[in-house]
């Protein structure tokens, strides 16, 4: 593996020919600096990978970029290679990219008609990508940059074996969202897999957030399916442009589960190329110029522009009824009799429509019915011709009372229908807000009880499911909420049983301490106080649970603690022991004190006292180690020692009286000769007269052979 380079500075020379300006970036293959080329007198941005293990790999996979050459696709100049370190010569866009145009939106998002040549000069790069074989295989709108011509290009094409050999398995994506089921599964990203981040990536755009929100983005991806972009762009209240039908569809497409039904890029390159411009009309535009010729004034004028030409066709119509009447002169009188019927009809539809007895809808029906029957069936008449124009005006003017009834009609539904709407919104507002109080509650709360927060959710489970209509936020929440409860529960048995579990083995590590451990007379009380305090700071900290916890087990752990804590404190003697006593446990018991001093140098060196018998006069020092040492092995503190410590300090377990005689007697002090006084001589060491007697006396005192009594006379 390379070994680490030298940071990067401003004005540095990279390879002889590019002096660095300053930082864009920092990603996960390097840092990315704009630099000046001083052979070609223009800007590129040179990437750099530090630590590559292979560079001949990545090498190959930069000359493969190299080739790729399409206006919309960021050109890769060249692969530059020294001791130090090696980095991509590339095209440096000005324009910086999508994902951060996108942020820069103060609508939230984009409208079709910005993003319809983007789009297209996307799948136009796509497609040049893939009829070379080449997958992106990364796509996302910060691998979509902007040239300072304003048109898009992708970055990072071609580069996913130069991550492939720079990056480990699980680093070479880096943005979730527009991963497919099937790169998810661990599959190679192919061309299809483009398709799918395409139209994530428009999706993105146009509603300002990915596909999917939220947690568990993977099991998203592969399982739920997708919102469509106008109603996503409604929910959160982005946009103002319609979203064409036909992109609904092919986006639809391309976010497709199954690769195979997925359009190639193309596809999408060859439709959308011929595709018309995308409308910059407004929704609002739209709805008002709707509004704007279903209004009365409107028809009213289309009515007016009618009637004006009615009279002339009826004019036509009355004159070759004129003609008519001449050449069939015997048929007057019926034509007067159809006449009388006419003004008849005539005058009762008028009534009814002066008096508005009926409903304007169904009297122009009933207009509509008498100038089909009349109009130029009867010879030409001054009353006929009144009538039929009268008729006109009369159905024009109905026609208009219907048309604004319907509507008042409709604009009185769309009221309901918005305020309902509005009623609905606000609902799904509150219970939004009231989820989230309950999320930071539970958030806040020391409480890691599952039936405390079941206690919080179920309410607001009743109160959306007590909600009679649907949205999409609305069967959000029921899932959500229902996902919740059901976690929850499982979290309160297990919870259960780690209590019930906890608090088992603390109430027999009670039972088993006092029958054991409290119970052995062998044992010390500081080491049973040890035990009971390592079975206290074991059982401190019970699970969750209900009510008041293990009061009578841990109340019972801390009695025993302060009576062990005093058995402790007055178990051990507080003062050294008296020669006599300390050696009670040997068979050096009743030796004379003075003999007795004799062994203690010993017995210091063995414990470790760290001070000589002289610098401890009153053995304080000797019995805290004494004491230490117990209270270390477990046993009864007594301050005396014990056979095993004579044998540590080499002081031998005499097995008769001579035996002892002899090894006291070594360590006893000699005394000089006090004869030889002459030049050359040496002095003497002389045992104390009788000592050996004396110390014979005693010696058969302590195995019970002595006997102090003075002989009878004659007997020696």
């Amino acid at each position: 593996m390379d070994t680490p380079s030298a940071a990067l500075a401003p004005n540095q020379r990279f390879a002889e020919r590019y002096i660095l300006k300053r930082r864009l970036g920092l990603g996960r293959l390097g840092e990315v600096w704009l630099a000046d080329d001083t052979r070609l007198e223009m800007d590129v941005a040179l990437k750099f990978f530090d630590g590559i293990e292979n560079r001949d790999l990545l090498e190959t996979a930069a000359r493969r970029c190299m080739k790729i050459t399409h206006p919309h696709i960021v050109r890769v100049y060249d692969f530059v290679n020294d001791e130090r370190r090696c980095a991509l010569v590339m095209e440096y866009l000005q324009g910086g990219s999508l994902a951060r145009k996108l942020k820069e939106q103060e609508s939230g998002c984009f409208e079709p008609a910005a993003i319809q040549d983007w789009v297209k000069q996307l799948w136009s790069a796509l497609a040049e990508l893939h009829e070379q074989n080449i997958s992106h295989g990364n796509l996302n709108l910060a691998n979509l940059g902007i040239a300072d011509t304003g048109e898009l290009k992708i970055l990072e094409a071609g580069f996913f074996d130069i991550r492939s050999a720079a990056l480990n398995p699980d680093q070479t994506f880096s943005y979730l969202p527009c991963l497919t089921p099937q790169i998810l599964s661990g599959k190679t990203p192919g061309p299809m897999d483009d398709s799918y981040a395409g139209g994530a990536c428009v999706y993105e755009m146009l509603t300002g957030k990915p596909v999917f929100l939220g947690a568990n983005l993977p099991q998203q991806i592969q399982e739920r399916e997708i919102t469509p972009v106008a109603v996503r762009r409604a929910e959160i209240g982005v946009g103002a442009q319609p979203v064409p039908q036909e992109w609904e569809q092919w986006i639809s497409r391309c976010l497709s589960k199954s690769a195979y039904d997925r359009p190639h890029s193309s596809e999408m390159r060859d439709t959308l190329r011929d595709a018309p411009p995308v409308s910059t009309t407004t929704a609002e535009e739209a709805a008002a110029a709707t509004r704007q010729a279903n209004s009365p004034t409107a028809k009213l004028g289309a009515a007016k522009e009618k009637l004006r030409n009615i009279p002339q066709q009826a004019w036509i119509g009355l004159g070759a009824a004129a003609a008519l009447a001449v050449f069939y002169f015997q048929s007057w009188a019926p034509a007067k009799s159809a006449l009388a019927a006419m003004e008849a009809e005539f005058s009762t539809l008028k009534l009814k429509t002066l008096s508005e007895a009926e409903p304007p809808a169904k009297l122009v029906e009933d207009w509509k019915g008498f100038l089909g029957r009349y109009n130029g069936t009867i010879p030409y008449t001054e009353a006929d011709t009144d009538m039929l124009r009268t008729g006109f005006q009369m159905q024009a003017t109905v026609q208009t009372a219907a048309e604004d009834a319907k509507r008042k009609e409709e604009e009185l539904a769309q009221k309901k229908a918005d305020e309902e709407m509005e009623k609905q919104k606000n609902l799904v507002s509150e219970i939004k807000k009231e989820a989230e109080t309950i999320k930071t509650k539970l958030a806040e709360s020391t409480e890691e009880l599952a039936n405390a927060a079941i206690a919080q959710w179920q309410p607001f489970q009743t109160k959306l499911s007590e909600i009679n209509f649907d949205s999409a936020e609305i069967t959000r929440l029921r899932k959500e909420v229902q996902t919740t409860l059901t976690a929850l529960a499982d979290k309160a048995k297990m919870q259960e049983a780690a209590y019930a579990n906890y608090l088992g083995n603390l109430t027999q590590a009670v039972a088993d301490l006092k029958t054991t451990t409290l119970a052995d007379t062998t044992k010390g009380a500081s080491v049973k106080l040890k035990l009971i305090d390592e079975l206290k700071a074991k059982f401190a900290n019970p699970p969750p649970h209900e009510g008041d916890g293990p009061v009578s087990q841990l109340a019972e752990l801390n009695s025993l603690s302060q009576t062990w804590t005093v058995n402790a404190m007055n178990e051990a003697p507080k003062e050294p022991l008296a020669l006599a006593a300390l050696f009670a446990g040997t068979a050096y018991a009743n030796l004379p004190e003075d003999k007795l001093k004799v062994l203690l140098p010993k017995v210091y060196q063995s414990l470790a006292v760290g001070v000589e018998p002289k610098d401890d006069a009153d053995r304080k020092k000797l019995h805290e180690a004494i004491i230490k040492k117990q209270t270390a092995a477990g046993g009864i503190p007594t301050g005396a020692l014990a056979l095993e410590d004579l044998t540590k300090a080499e002081i031998p377990i005499p097995k008769d009286e001579k035996e002892l005689t002899d090894f006291v007697t070594s360590l006893m002090p000699k005394k000089p000769s006090s004869s030889g006084r002459g030049k050359g001589s040496s002095k003497k060491t002389v045992e104390e007269p009788n000592f050996g007697q004396r110390t014979l006396t005693k010696i058969k005192g302590i195995f019970g052979g002595g006997d102090d009594k003075p002989k009878p006379k004659g007997k020696q």
